[in-house]
């Protein structure tokens, strides 16, 4: 904070009681950010189960209260290459395997032209690859405020709790890019060809 804004803070806490208050709600920042963000993650399933599906496409939440949400094939079930909304806000395409050979395979496709195409999915890509972790969008969200395109998870917080259905549809928006025909079909050509990995 610059030197104004901590004076113009200062103001606030004008009493001993005050200051006690702020120092013990400012150790609870992380409690805080959960039950904002609880909002949402409670809103999540009926609005990825009912108003937002796709032939051949199954949702599932992964935590309770963190945005925690993956997108697969349903015939491959949630360990496959899928997408997945973590980390508070992170939107990725996962291989969710621990078979090493199958990670690299997925990797080594999404390079070839032909599978190229999920890739450009994304609106960004912040991070092509970390381990199975494939195309990373960090925070990728705009609701007219100085941080859009780069929230943390903790401002994105506040408007999981204050705008749960702008946050929902630009997460749902991320996910359609990939639910296409012919996305969903490339996806479903990507997990067949990198399943038969020994």
């Amino acid at each position: 904070m610059e030197t104004e804004e901590i004076n113009q803070a200062l103001q606030l806490f004008d009493t001993p009681e005050k200051w006690t208050a702020f120092i013990n709600l400012s150790r609870q920042t992380d409690k805080l950010k959960r039950a904002m963000t609880r909002t949402a993650v409670a809103r999540a399933n009926s609005y990825f189960h009912r108003k937002h599906t796709a032939p051949g496409w199954s949702f599932k939440q992964i935590w309770s209260d963190e945005l925690g949400m993956v997108w697969y094939l349903t015939a491959f079930g949630e360990y496959s290459t899928c997408l997945v909304l973590a980390w508070s806000g992170e939107f990725v395409l996962e291989v969710r395997s621990n078979n090493a050979d199958e990670i690299t395979a997925v990797t080594a496709l999404l390079k070839d032209s032909r599978f190229s195409a999920l890739m450009a999915c994304f609106e960004r890509i912040d991070v092509w690859w970390d381990g199975r972790f494939v195309g990373r969008e960090k925070f990728n969200f705009s609701f007219g405020t100085p941080s859009d395109t780069r929230f943390g998870p903790f401002r994105l917080a506040w408007y999981a709790h204050f705008e749960t259905e702008k946050l929902l549809d630009q997460i749902a928006a991320k996910v359609a890019r990939f639910q296409t025909p012919e996305m969903t079909a490339l996806l479903t050509e990507l997990n067949e060809l990198t399943r038969r990995v020994p």
